[in-house]
């Protein structure tokens, strides 16, 4: 890195803004600038806008709207985002609190939801809105507060959690001054997975007498309320910390990890006995099955040595490297935008104890070291990273695409994604040719020139 964080920005590189000689974490500081990263505010749209009853209020400049206006819609939402229409001076203007407020009203008054989220993209000191001066209720409308600025929101996966948790914090708040106390049981997992896996999951914990209270982000708003009348809170994804505490203190047990792979799967059945209390011989018994289950799709599913390299933003990396690396392959690296916790600890260890690196708060540069410094047959990452593999020839596809478009969870998950790990390397030729085609073209340096065409 150069000792000018602007030109590292403009030539598409993170920063790192720690002091010198300060090593947090990986080494790399305790504050980092992502530039290849989405901005983190469009997790709490994209979770919000998804939700029928409830409207998204979006607090930030012209252009940050613009920008989250168009990926939201890009990737399916199906409702407008409420704005006031604010420049960079009129952020940090007095009365900004008072414009949002009658811009809720008006929503109130117009629209007359179930919940408003209010999310500001900019930190107190920064602005002008003070979230704790608008009204927590109007009429029968719950007026839910976000923060979700860049500079303490990493990754836009981290603020789903920021939605998800603040959400369920006034339901629970609601439910303690009316002195509701939910009658717990069952199981409400949390976590954007493939639409079959829940099913598959409420199908398998049934054996155990457990029923699937819930399974978040959902799009009714119904479910939310319901979430808090489980016992279990099943954290498919390790980012959701807030959510957890939230869980946590309305009296959910948590339960991190996700039933993937045969391992993962009876553990993780083993661990959700524990929690409920159930008789260890019994819960023995269908872990068992149904990690057998897993292993038999596994058998007739391998992807024996074949190395593999997979980077990510979202944590699920991890638990789809322990498949990998069940089916045969060799995991080389492992890295992640989220950071290490108690919902990494379990899947980090396991793979840790196998060799395998893993990365997390990860930046750009140490995938493509990786990528340089050890070659895979098979790269599975972001969109910048899967583009440098595919100029060097490697077969080379989108994480979120491939991966999270596929069942995971249980035995369902096995097939699907190993028989598509085979198919891309059954096309490594067409990598290599397309290299090839292109070898003559400086790929590290600008853009070509438009070719020229004789009149």
């Amino acid at each position: 890195m150069s000792d000018k964080p602007l030109d590292d920005l403009k030539a598409g590189r993170s920063i790192n803004l720690a002091a010198k000689g300060e090593n947090v974490g990986n080494g790399k500081g305790d504050c980092s600038m992502h530039s290849a990263t989405m901005c983190p505010a469009f997790g709490s749209l994209r979770v919000t806008m998804r939700i029928e009853g409830l409207v998204p209020v979006l607090v930030g400049a012209v252009g940050c709207l613009y920008g989250l206006d168009f990926v939201s819609h890009f990737y399916a939402a199906n409702k407008p985002i409420v704005s006031p229409s604010l420049t960079p001076r009129e952020l940090v203007q007095s009365d900004l609190t008072d414009k949002v407020i009658d811009i809720v009203k008006d929503v109130v008054s117009h629209e007359n939801p179930r919940m408003i989220a209010v999310m500001s993209l900019c930190t107190p000191e920064t602005s002008g809105l003070h979230l704790e001066l608008i009204p927590r209720r109007i009429g029968q409308t719950e007026i839910i507060p976000m923060r979700v600025p860049a500079y303490s929101v990493p990754t836009h996966a981290e603020a789903k959690d920021v939605a998800i948790s603040q959400i369920l914090k006034r339901i629970g708040e609601n439910n303690e001054a009316a002195g509701v106390a939910s009658a717990q049981d069952g199981l409400v997992s949390i976590g954007e997975v493939f639409p079959t896996d829940p099913v598959q999951l409420q199908i398998a914990i049934s054996r155990l007498g457990i029923k699937m209270q819930a399974a978040l982000p959902s799009k009714e708003i119904s479910t939310y309320y319901d979430a808090p009348k489980a016992k279990v809170g099943a954290l498919l994804h390790p980012f959701y910390d807030r959510t957890a505490r939230e869980l946590r203190d309305q009296g959910l047990k948590i339960l991190h990890s996700a039933p993937v792979g045969a391992e993962g799967t009876f553990s993780w059945f083993m661990n959700l006995g524990r929690l409920l209390e159930l008789p260890a011989h019994e819960v023995r018994d269908i872990a068992n099955d149904e990690a057998n289950k897993v292993a038999d799709e596994l058998e007739k599913s391998r992807l024996d040595g074949t190395r593999i390299m997979i980077a990510g933003y979202e944590g699920g990396e991890l638990l789809f490297a322990r498949l990998m690396i069940e089916a045969g392959a060799t995991v080389t690296f492992v890295s992640t935008s989220v950071k290490a916790g108690a919902g990494t600890k379990e899947d980090a260890e396991w793979l840790a104890d196998r060799g395998v690196k893993v990365i997390f708060r990860k930046r750009h540069e140490d995938d493509i070291e990786e990528l340089l410094n050890n070659p895979p047959d098979l790269c599975i990452g972001s969109s910048n990273l899967e583009a440098h593999a595919k100029r060097r020839g490697i077969p080379s596809v989108y994480f979120t695409n491939i991966v999270s478009a596929r069942p995971l969870l249980l035995s369902s998950g096995v097939r699907p994604l190993v028989e598509q790990m085979k198919l891309i390397l059954s096309q490594t030729n067409r990598y290599t040719a397309m290299r090839d085609f292109f070898a003559d073209a400086a790929i590290e340096v600008g853009v070509r020139e438009p070719i020229s065409l004789k009149q």
